[in-house]
């Protein structure tokens, strides 16, 4: 008899899984406190790892984080469920756009608009300082 056989996890999956159970391992009530970036390190999975396995965990409902860390701070994430086939499946990956080149444009005139902005509203102050200047400059010298 022909055995059925299940196809492989996703070795994102696989990850995912081996960082929330090093994260239970370490939690104390469902609370992780730590440096995440090491935590993913230390189950052996490069850096660039990291945003991947949490963005997937959190949007599995797999985790919550409570508190952003950084440089000498540790974050602070909340465990909710451990992940599962079925959640990771349902997080339907495939339907992510990724950006194109038109997005990298919109975005570049987005940044330059805020640059922008920035630049006028310092232009303004300066002008105001000035006019102020120019003012008093006229008083002293009619006095």
């Amino acid at each position: 008899m022909d055995e059925i056989r299940k196809p492989p996890t996703p070795v994102m999956f696989d990850h995912c899984l081996t960082v929330y159970k090093k994260m239970a391992e370490e939690a104390t009530d469902d609370l992780y406190e730590g440096f995440s970036t090491k935590l993913v390190q230390s189950c052996g999975l490069p850096s660039p790892y990291y945003t991947a396995v949490m963005r997937r965990l959190k949007e599995m409902g797999c985790i919550e984080q409570l508190r952003r860390g950084g440089g000498n701070a540790v974050s602070v994430w909340k465990l909710i469920r451990p992940p599962t086939e079925f959640l990771f499946d349902a997080i339907d990956l495939s339907n992510r756009r990724k950006p194109t080149r038109y997005d990298s444009v919109e975005q570049k005139v987005r940044d330059l608009n805020a640059r922008v902005l920035e630049m006028e509203t310092v232009i303004n102050v300066i002008g105001r300082k000035l006019e102020q200047v120019i003012l008093d400059n006229e008083r002293r010298v009619q006095v």
